[in-house]
């Protein structure tokens, strides 16, 4: 992945609750120089660390437990300083409902499971430019 025209470190919030998705987009984020990542278990969590971090870009699966990602989105917009903040959603469903429920939500992008690294990564460097 090509470096993002700002050389300060770009922090990631990927809210996803499959223990396997999580280590994978891990394993791939991990490698690349100048990000950041934490982790959100579920919608709630990720509401939760946005409250406390600022995140460049948010990763959001849209079914998670407890709170979704529909959800969560909503609620992150509302926080002061993410009106702006790139989600994209990650989701298994690719019905055009469903894109219609993520752009509802204020997620700017999608991504389809299963997705491939080159799409992972040329994604965040379109976000994070």
């Amino acid at each position: 992945m090509q470096q993002p025209n700002n050389s300060a470190c770009k922090h990631i919030l990927l809210a996803e609750d499959e223990p396997f998705l999580q280590k994978l987009v891990m394993e791939l984020l991990v490698k690349q120089p100048g990000l950041q990542l934490d982790v959100a278990e579920n919608g709630a969590i990720a509401v939760e660390l946005a409250t406390q971090t600022h995140y460049d870009l948010i990763l959001m699966d849209i079914q998670m437990p407890h709170v979704t990602g529909v959800a969560a989105a909503q609620r992150i917009r509302q926080i002061p300083g993410y009106q702006h903040t790139p989600i994209v959603a990650m989701t298994g469903n690719n019905s055009d409902e469903d894109r219609q429920r993520c752009k509802d939500a204020g997620m700017q992008d999608y991504i389809t499971k299963p997705f491939t690294k080159a799409l992972l990564l040329s994604t965040l460097v379109q976000w994070l430019k």
